[in-house]
């Protein structure tokens, strides 16, 4: 537990021509301070960038069944390298894709910024699940 700089944005998404798709996502991204890098299984955790599409609140978000019903409707959604966990290195991240296992976010709170997340990842050394529990500055 304890306090990282992150950066909040709740995003209006547009098309390729610049429209507005009518669609907010949820982005954050979390960076380990260079003099407190936190260890998980005694390796270096360096950030964690994540998308929930379709951010409306609170609720619970079944992020790989909303990414596959965006790219079905052909919208833009995130790409992969958009949602990754820098354990060990920044070399080898973990990447979320909708195929990598169950993934959901909760998101508490009367403005939804408790989010508790299970995410499964994958990387060229395997694979993991990320369960957490965020306070997002407002």
């Amino acid at each position: 537990a304890g306090q990282l700089p992150a950066l909040v944005e709740l995003v209006d998404v547009v098309d390729d021509e610049g429209n507005p798709s009518g669609r907010r996502d949820l982005r954050f991204e979390l960076t380990a301070l260079d003099e407190a890098v936190p260890e998980i299984g005694g390796l270096p955790w360096l950030g964690w960038t994540f998308v929930v599409p379709r951010f409306d609140g609170p609720g619970t978000y079944d992020v790989a069944a909303a990414t596959r019903a965006i790219e079905e409707a052909g919208e833009y959604g995130a790409d992969p390298t958009d949602c990754s966990f820098a354990l060990g290195g920044h070399d080898e991240p973990y990447y979320w894709h909708a195929d990598a296992g169950a993934s959901t976010v909760e998101a508490l709170g009367p403005d939804g910024r408790h989010l508790k997340l299970h995410l499964a990842m994958d990387s060229s050394g395997g694979s993991i699940v990320v369960v957490a529990e965020l306070n997002l500055p407002a």
